[in-house]
């Protein structure tokens, strides 16, 4: 969390989350194959700008690892092909980002920016735009999925978007309720953002708390919610999750796990690296995702959670990121009370337990 550390000393488990898939539930992600066309011109000339940024894009996002898109049957009647990153409209609750989905996944397990860069991303390509109908089409998708190719056990889902509650989207929360809770069933941890709107307010104030869909399941359900610090460890002003209740129990907040999502640069869709640095727990929560998928590939038996199955694998895996892979930090927020007592808030910020003794066998990709 020390920004005057060199980055390149990062370290991880050398098995790096091979063998466990990634589901990620969104817009798709970029492939190089897409643009391939491009490296030279009707002429034949070579374009060394396209030659450039493919080579990125195949370096970065490998298409052994970081699959084509399932589409939903909305994508599909939309005609949208299984490559490629749709976008987020502007309308959406994370606002117009052309490249927010494949800036996710190289989050998660891109060959250099990602927490497990062995792991496979299975990208669910929901439809043109981002809604929370076509988000709870796609975790029907990834249900289906995961039961058909029989996954459960090397399967994380992961879900980067969040819905206020509108008057007709019940039926759509309920099927997200279902399909989060069969895939706690089948032993399938899900990871996903708290949110971005703790600056922006509703009709009780400021909106600190979670409070969108599907994050906001995870009150009911075991889910992995991950809030955004900056360097130091502190909460990002925009990260929801460090309401007032939860600063004063902190044990039954629903946000038990932070990561750094902050000035996040990114290798976007078009293979350029630079654009203007990112924020948000969107870019929080893959880290979690890729830290788990890497636990998960050491079959480590000293882990909680190996040998577990079903919701007892899930709880489990729940239990250790949260309680046992962090680094607790002052978050920099507080509670003021009557009598004048004033509560700190801490964050548990995800830590992968590796130290700098071995990083001669758990090293990290050169960036």
């Amino acid at each position: 969390m020390d920004p005057s550390l060199d980055p390149i000393n990062y370290v991880y488990q050398k098995e790096a989350g091979e063998g466990i898939i990634i589901y990620h539930v969104e817009m798709g992600c970029t492939s190089y194959k897409k643009y391939w066309h491009l490296r030279k011109d009707k002429k034949g000339k070579r374009n060394k700008d396209w030659i450039s940024r493919t080579d990125k894009l195949r370096r970065e996002y490998p298409s052994a690892r970081i699959r084509e898109s399932i589409l939903t049957q909305t994508a599909k009647d939309e005609g949208l092909k299984k490559i490629g990153d749709e976008g987020l409209q502007r309308s959406s609750p994370q606002g117009g980002d052309p490249s927010h989905s494949t800036c996710v996944i190289q989050r998660a397990a891109g060959t250099t920016g990602g927490a497990a860069n062995k792991a496979t991303v299975q990208p669910i390509k929901i439809g043109k735009k981002l809604t929370l109908d076509n988000v709870a089409e796609g975790l029907e998708t990834a249900v289906s999925t995961i039961k058909s190719d029989e996954t459960a056990g090397k399967a994380i889902v992961l879900l980067t978007s969040g819905f206020k509650k509108e008057m007709d989207s019940g039926s759509a929360i309920d099927s997200c309720r279902d399909s989060l809770k069969e895939l706690v069933k089948m032993g399938v941890p899900i990871v996903a953002s708290a949110g971005n709107s703790a600056q922006s307010a509703n009709n009780r104030g400021l909106r600190k708390a979670v409070d969108t869909y599907p994050p906001v399941l995870g009150n009911e359900i075991p889910m992995i919610v991950v809030g955004n610090v900056n360097w130091d460890g502190t909460t990002s002003p925009s990260s929801q999750g460090q309401d007032d209740d939860s600063i004063r129990n902190p044990d039954k907040a629903l946000v038990q796990i932070h990561a750094m999502g902050v000035g996040i640069t990114c290798l976007d869709k078009y293979g350029k690296d630079d654009g203007l640095p990112g924020s948000g727990t969107s870019y929080s929560a893959p880290l979690v995702a890729g830290q788990l998928a890497v636990l998960m590939s050491t079959n480590d038996p000293m882990l909680p959670f190996h040998g577990k199955t079903g919701e007892d694998f899930v709880r489990s895996a729940k239990k250790f990121i949260e309680d046992v892979a962090q680094w607790k930090r002052p978050s920099g927020t507080s509670v003021t009370e009557r009598d004048g007592r004033v509560i700190h808030g801490q964050n548990k910020v995800l830590w992968n337990g590796v130290s700098a003794r071995i990083q001669e066998y758990f090293a990290a990709p050169e960036c």
